[in-house]
């Protein structure tokens, strides 16, 4: 996320305000202002970089000085600095920066210009396993997570029962200390977050009213261990390749977070948690107000600075987790929304177009409900035609291992099919492939019906006979 065109404007209003010198200025106007500091920064050109003022004045003559100096139509950003440097004591310096919100719980800002941090990010030592050739140290932010990065006895008891159905049944659990635990085939090392995040795909938001960023997020946790396993030759650099095996809930049923985090300290403003995952975008307007979707298929609405709300909240039928666009057309704001679910968070399918106005009349819809892995409506539940397992161990490769791993033990977001009562028969494996449903994609479209065919043949013979 990169914060360029406000920017752009303070160096612009700065340019003037730079021209003054410390000690007492009388302004046209207003009078008497105290200019305590300055600093500016010049390209090689002579150019202005940067410049700092800092000013000790009541908000009123501030505010007409800022209109003095700004002919252009930046008083309101101008105040805003002014005012800043004064009711802190101390310098204000805007640079040109971007932000990116991560799976590791830290929202990373960094100068666009240098690619060094704007906020100490120092490096610090962290376990270490010499077979992993693992780094002595690792970038730490010294501002806090947007997420508990804590493995909780909760996270451990959830792995446990989970890797009993796999073939990793018979290693011991442990939890990870601290992040960037390395694992190893002794045990399943229980990390938060895992491969999931913190923040996966959804975009991040930030308001220069505020000069906060709005994230979304979840605390998941995995189970990681080294497996030794290689992908075939004729795979490699084409599936993923990850060194080891995890196991997971998915994305749905782990805690949400949605934060607001102040651009100038990192720290944390505001905090709403969720008991299931934030798997939405935010948008932030210039209303003051901060919109998310929920995986319920609730679109809401909060107070971008305060975080009080949901102050408007809107049920549309499907999974909201997509991002909001808002636009003005002839005068008035409209926001778009397309509520369809998601398959990873495994929240309900649709493909609900909405457009939001204040002179809206639509009423919200009823929520949808938990999706099913069913036939095709009239499909018979007979055997499907003969599957070649060993063709089927390719297509699970290609398709399927990204969300259900390797071995069909749980990923990405998909479940474990050993010991699953659909995994043992062809046809229901097959049905399932075919139209999706429970968060699964259909895959009718995307592979031919004998690759079908050999995946189910080899989920329900290889798979799903795995002790």
């Amino acid at each position: 996320m990169a914060i360029n065109g406000l920017v752009k404007l303070l160096f612009r209003l700065l340019d003037r305000a730079v021209r003054f010198v410390r000690g007492r200025q009388d302004v046209a106007g207003v009078g008497n202002i105290g200019i305590k500091s300055q600093r500016v920064g010049e390209l090689e050109d002579g150019s202005l970089r940067l410049a700092v003022l800092e000013v000790d004045a009541p908000p009123d003559d501030v505010r007409t000085c800022v209109a003095r100096l700004d002919p252009n139509g930046l008083i309101d950003i101008g105040l805003r600095l002014v005012q800043r440097a004064r009711m802190a004591g101390r310098t204000v310096i805007r640079k040109k920066g971007l932000a990116q919100a991560s799976k590791t719980g830290w929202l990373y800002l960094l100068d666009r210009e240098t690619g060094k941090p704007l906020l100490p990010i120092p490096e610090q030592p962290v376990p270490q396993l010499a077979s992993q050739k693992t780094a002595k140290t690792q970038p730490i932010p010294s501002y806090p997570p947007f997420i508990p990065q804590k493995v909780t006895a909760e996270n451990v008891q959830n792995v446990s029962q989970l890797k009993l159905k796999g073939p990793a049944k018979n290693l011991p659990v442990k939890a990870a200390k601290e992040m960037y635990t390395p694992f190893d085939d002794k045990a399943i090392t229980v990390v938060v977050p895992g491969p999931q995040g913190g923040t996966n795909w959804q975009p991040t938001s930030y308001s220069p009213e505020t000069e906060m960023f709005y994230v979304c997020a979840q605390a998941a946790f995995s189970g990681l261990v080294l497996s030794h396993a290689t992908v075939p030759p004729g795979k490699q650099g084409s599936v993923a390749d990850l060194g080891g095996t995890f196991v997971t809930t998915g994305f749905g049923d782990h805690p949400g977070y949605f934060t607001a985090i102040d651009a100038k300290t990192g720290e944390i403003k505001w905090q709403k948690t969720w008991p299931e995952s934030c798997y939405s975008g935010s948008v932030a307007t210039g209303g003051g107000l901060v919109f998310v979707g929920r995986n319920n298929g609730d679109l809401q609405a909060y107070d971008a600075e305060s975080g009080k709300g949901p102050l408007w909240s809107f049920q549309t039928g499907a999974g909201a987790n997509s991002t909001v666009t808002s636009f003005e057309r002839d005068g008035t704001q409209y926001l778009a929304y397309l509520a369809g679910g998601n398959a990873l968070a495994a929240t309900t399918h649709g493909d609900n177009l909405w457009l939001f106005s204040l002179d809206g009349t639509m009423d919200e819809v009823a929520a949808g409900g938990q999706g099913e892995g069913v036939g095709h409506a009239g499909e018979s539940p007979t055997e499907p035609t003969s599957g070649d397992t060993a063709a089927g161990k390719a297509v699970w490769a290609d398709n399927c291992a990204g969300c259900h791993g390797l071995a069909g033990t749980g990923g990405n977001g998909g479940p474990s099919l050993v010991d699953n009562p659909i995994a043992p028969d062809p046809a229901k494996v097959k049905a399932q492939v075919t139209n999706g449903g429970g968060g699964m994609p259909a895959f009718k479209d995307t592979l031919t019906q004998q690759q079908i065919n050999d995946v189910a043949a080899y989920v329900s013979q290889d798979i799903a006979k795995q002790k």
